[in-house]
């Protein structure tokens, strides 16, 4: 018994310690700026770049097709790599 308890905070603690700051990130809306009434597809993966300033994101070609949800980007040329300025401007 001693040691499952034993056992049990020491798995909990990551956890609670992990989680007593604050959140300091925030979702805005229509951030990302996309040119000739591009929609926003599904994005894969955000990374900040080495600059600190502007952000890569990994984006599905077009949201504008639900039905082809998984192969948006069959036939299409558009850019699935993009970079953001802070403002949410494509570089």
């Amino acid at each position: 018994m001693h040691v499952c308890l034993s056992l049990l905070l020491l798995v909990s603690l990551p956890v609670l310690h992990g989680q007593t700051y604050p959140n300091p990130y925030r979702a805005v809306d229509g951030w990302a700026k996309l040119p000739d009434g591009r929609q926003m597809g599904a994005v894969g993966d955000v990374q900040v770049d080495p600059d600190g300033v502007h952000i890569w994101a990994i984006i599905r070609c077009d949201a504008s097709a639900p039905e082809r949800f998984g192969n948006e980007c069959l036939d299409s040329d558009l850019d699935c790599i993009l970079k953001f300025d802070a403002e949410g401007n494509l570089v």
